[in-house]
């Protein structure tokens, strides 16, 4: 899917820890140019590197955000790769490793690493410290949705827009998905059950407006879940097809942040303690305030050559 082209910019840095960059680095771009214009394709790069861990290469693409990039990490994952690491597992979920290889998505990047044991965590936040325009937003929940059951491994497809679409689940149109709507798709395949499409809507009632034009797809079983609409297209076991979209299901995530009693208190105590330290501080102030001004005065009266009494202004009131 990626072929030699023009980058706009080098992704790489020179060196990577101890690892030195060896020769010219070489462009990448992506051979489809609809579907690079839709994910945002900002630069690609290969470039070799040789330190103490011998001589390796790595291949990068940098899309406009992380969504666009998991797209084009699901299409092109190489076959024969497994879990990576334990340790990696945790801070990249979406990685994949074979001895001496490894394929993720970091952030907006998706990167390929050949000729190196998978790296530890602390080597790759060297190499993410290189990068620029790394966006780390949150990933979409939406491929979680897709059953794991007689699902086919790394038939998992992500769509953003038609050409996507086109791509990957081509019998239906770009005019009902309504990608104009904000829809999002993800697919797989599932054997005799067919392959499986679930479009998130903004809301449950767009879902439920777009739902009636999916059904006027040739050969469409479809159902509605929440903002999710799930389409099933090609079954050859209609039993089959129907247990999987039965498994489809939208769960709304509701946080609900309870007061603890425990900090209301402490916030309370803290907020009394300020309270009574304000008001000895402006006691403080106010006795200082007033021993210096009468000191003052001692003084003035004291030293001064003159008389310094100050004449009092009073109301004579007893005369009529």
């Amino acid at each position: 899917m990626a072929a030699a082209g023009i980058s706009s910019a080098a992704i790489f840095p020179e060196n990577w820890g101890e690892a030195k960059r060896t020769g010219a680095p070489e462009s990448l771009a992506i051979s489809d140019q609809a579907l690079a214009d839709e994910l945002g394709f900002e630069a690609g790069e290969k470039a070799a590197f040789e330190g103490p861990m011998g001589k390796f290469s790595l291949q990068g693409w940098r899309f406009k955000d992380p969504t666009s990039a998991l797209v084009y990490y699901f299409s092109a994952r190489p076959e024969g790769l497994g879990k990576p690491p334990e340790a990696l597992r945790k801070d990249e979920p979406l990685a994949l490793a074979a001895p001496r290889r490894m394929f993720w998505a970091h952030g907006n990047y998706v990167l390929s690493i050949d000729g190196w044991i998978p790296p530890m965590q602390k080597d790759l936040r060297i190499l993410y410290n290189g990068f620029a325009k790394l966006d780390q937003s949150s990933l979409p929940v939406l491929p979680g949705y897709l059953p794991l059951e007689g699902r086919k491994t790394n038939s998992e497809r992500f769509i953003i827009g038609p050409a996507s679409l086109e791509r990957y689940e081509g019998r239906i149109g770009a005019a009902t998905a309504a990608f104009s709507l904000g829809a999002e798709a993800v697919a797989a395949d599932y054997g005799s059950a067919g392959r499986l499409s679930i479009f998130n809507y903004p809301t449950p009632d767009m879902a439920r407006q777009r739902t009636d034009d999916f059904r006027k797809t040739s050969g469409a079983v479809v159902k509605r879940s929440g903002p999710l609409v799930a389409v099933m297209l090609g079954a050859t076991d209609p039993d089959a097809a129907e247990r999987v979209l039965a498994k489809v299901n939208y769960q709304a995530a509701l946080t609900w942040n309870e007061p603890d009693p425990d900090k209301v208190l402490r916030d309370g105590g803290r907020m009394m303690v300020s309270i009574f330290a304000l008001a000895g501080v402006l006691c403080a102030l106010a006795v200082g305030t007033g021993v210096v001004f009468g000191l003052l005065r001692y003084l003035r009266r004291r030293y001064s050559p003159t008389d310094l009494d100050e004449p009092m202004i009073t109301l004579d009131l007893s005369k009529p």
